[in-house]
């Protein structure tokens, strides 16, 4: 099954997204296609560097079915004054099949009413994902 994690920072306030090594084909960030790791389970890893929107494709093979309409996420942030949004949009091709979600994470100074505390699931037949914010180490 696919697993795509899209982490805040707490720290910092800078993003990183990580693909699983199923299904997954490419990931390109801000226009950038992103190599491949193969580290452990992850095949791909984005770690933004500097503040701003992140703009992402994540590709995936045929094994994931799209059963449930696009993300829109709050997440609140650790400072009371920020929340993090994270929009997702899913499409599909054939001939080949490929499944493209997209993505655009932005970091709002000012809190949302209807943000949500850490930790928010997303999905689609044989894909899963998590956007919430992580402690530095």
């Amino acid at each position: 099954m696919a697993n795509i994690n899209i982490f805040v920072r707490e720290e910092t306030g800078l993003f990183t997204i990580d693909l699983d090594t199923w299904e997954w084909q490419n990931l390109y960030v801000n226009g950038q296609q992103q190599g491949p790791i193969n580290r452990n389970d992850t095949l791909f890893e984005y770690n933004q560097t500097s503040t701003g929107p992140v703009l992402f494709v994540a590709e995936a093979d045929e094994n994931i079915k799209l059963i449930n309409p696009g993300n829109l996420m709050y997440l609140k942030g650790m400072d009371p004054g920020k929340t993090y949004v994270c929009m997702i949009d899913y499409k599909e091709t054939t001939k080949p099949k490929v499944v493209t979600l997209t993505g655009l994470i932005v970091t709002i100074d000012r809190p949302f009413q209807g943000a949500q505390s850490n930790l928010i699931h997303f999905s689609q037949g044989g894909m899963t994902g998590k956007f919430q914010t992580i402690p530095m180490p």
